[in-house]
């Protein structure tokens, strides 16, 4: 019984390469597939090697069973599951003969994923061979075949093309190639961001985010320009200026409202609500000459 697995590749620089690794020889599993360490010994398979071959026979002598138990990419995002040549189980053919495994990247992810190889061999109406199931791993490196041209000359304002050759961009920057400045919080009432944090406002606003408007007459007490000339007035405040102002609790004896529930009493009162008289007063000014009514 005969099992070789053929890795041959031609290298850019190195020329021609085959890794001849025997895994079945005269029946027995060979010792360095047993080693713990075994897959460190293997190669990265390149980008452009989509094939391996697997070359056995059994020989005249016996007939052998096989059974593939697992055979699966590790990172399906890279790497397809792989195929076979020939069915998941059957026999193995007394002559020599080659089946392969086809390694199919994804073809848009650049990375490197490991193929999970596990079978069994058997005589046929026996037990399995010592040293099975046989288990070991192969890297197999994929390249993005999306054009590296494409981000690498359209990357604009510090962006960087990753291994998918997708441009990402500094934080003041988005868009498919960083071509967009970022404003954060964003522009208000139209405003177009311009620059990373700077808005360029419509007609009537204005601010660093165009959140506030342009009025010709100044909002009074407090009030806010929130568009051309409109105001928005505070609390117990009303009118085109926010001029006038209003109280939730009524002013008494003739005082009036001067604020938010402040009421500005006559001489002769004080209190929240003006409803409390000072002693005295009224009866001190009685003979006295009528004066102007006064509000403190």
């Amino acid at each position: 019984m005969l099992l070789l697995c053929e890795i041959s590749y031609v290298g850019p620089f190195s020329g021609p390469l085959q890794v001849d690794i025997f895994v079945i020889t005269h029946g027995e599993v060979e010792a360095l597939i047993k080693e713990p360490t075994f897959e460190s010994y293997l190669p990265a398979l390149p980008d452009w090697v989509n094939t391996v071959n697997f070359t056995w026979r059994s020989g005249d002598k016996k007939s052998y069973i096989y059974d593939f138990l697992k055979l699966d990419s590790s990172n399906l995002g890279v790497l397809n599951s792989p195929k076979l040549s020939i069915p998941l189980r059957g026999k193995v053919p007394k002559k020599t003969r080659v089946f392969q495994v086809f390694l199919e990247c994804v073809g848009n992810v650049s990375g490197t994923a490991v193929l999970d190889v596990s079978f069994s061999l058997s005589p046929e109406g026996g037990d399995p061979i010592p040293g099975m199931p046989i288990k070991f791993r192969l890297r197999k490196q994929c390249v993005s075949n999306v054009p590296i041209s494409d981000c690498i000359e359209n990357c604009r304002n510090g962006g960087q093309c990753d291994l998918d050759q997708v441009c990402r961009c500094p934080i003041e920057f988005m868009g498919q190639f960083c071509e967009t400045p970022f404003c954060h919080p964003p522009c208000l009432h139209g405003g177009t961001c311009v620059a990373p944090n700077e808005c360029l406002c419509p007609s009537g606003y204005q601010g660093p985010l165009c959140e506030g408007g342009i009025c010709v007459e100044r909002c009074l007490n407090g009030g806010k320009c929130i568009q051309k000339d409109v105001c928005q007035c505070g609390r117990g405040y009303y009118g085109p200026k926010c001029e006038f102002s209003k109280c939730s609790i009524p002013c008494l004896n003739g005082g009036r409202c001067d604020g938010v529930n402040r009421c500005a009493c006559k001489r002769y009162f004080r209190g929240n609500q003006c409803e409390v008289e000072i002693p005295g007063m009224r009866k001190r000014n009685h003979h006295k000459r009528r004066k102007p009514e006064v509000f403190v």
